[in-house]
């Protein structure tokens, strides 16, 4: 495989946090991890234990016992405040530590010419200055963030 570099053009590059999945493509055991972070756009996750939070599309966090209830039905956020408060505080810390998240945010929205070419395809609820804005203080609380249209 090689060595990860640490200088790429002139720039400092940080290590990758997580471990190689070579051993799992060759059919062999993988080291247990204690946690699975994941975010990806709008949807957000962390797998701990028996225990999983989640977030989609901004929502509030749920809580689910994924050993005991596999189909996430029993949101466990009120009824376990402890772990659900440790495994969010476990989350925003990773985001912020491990995916370097900026200060501020700017979004820049797209002009009112796309909406008016793409139409209902463009009209998703997502795009909406509000829906953007509720995500991230609600992802990011800490960080500054406006958005210009």
């Amino acid at each position: 495989a090689g060595e990860y570099p640490e200088e790429i053009r002139g720039h400092s590059v940080e290590p990758v946090e997580g471990i190689s999945l070579v051993d799992a493509f060759k059919g062999k055991p993988l080291s247990p991890r204690d946690f699975l972070y994941q975010q990806w756009s709008t949807n957000r996750a962390l797998f701990k234990g028996d225990y999983k939070i989640s977030s989609f599309r901004a929502n509030e966090w749920e809580l689910y016992n994924i050993t005991e209830d596999r189909s996430e039905l029993k949101n466990l956020a009120k009824e376990k405040p402890g772990i659900f408060k440790e495994m969010v505080e476990y989350w925003r810390d990773i985001a912020e530590n491990i995916d370097h998240l900026p200060d501020q945010l700017l979004f820049k929205l797209p002009s009112d010419e796309l909406e008016e070419k793409w139409g209902d395809r463009y009209n998703d609820d997502i795009l909406k200055p509000e829906s953007i804005e509720n995500f991230y203080k609600n992802v990011y609380p800490d960080l500054g963030f406006e958005v210009e249209k």
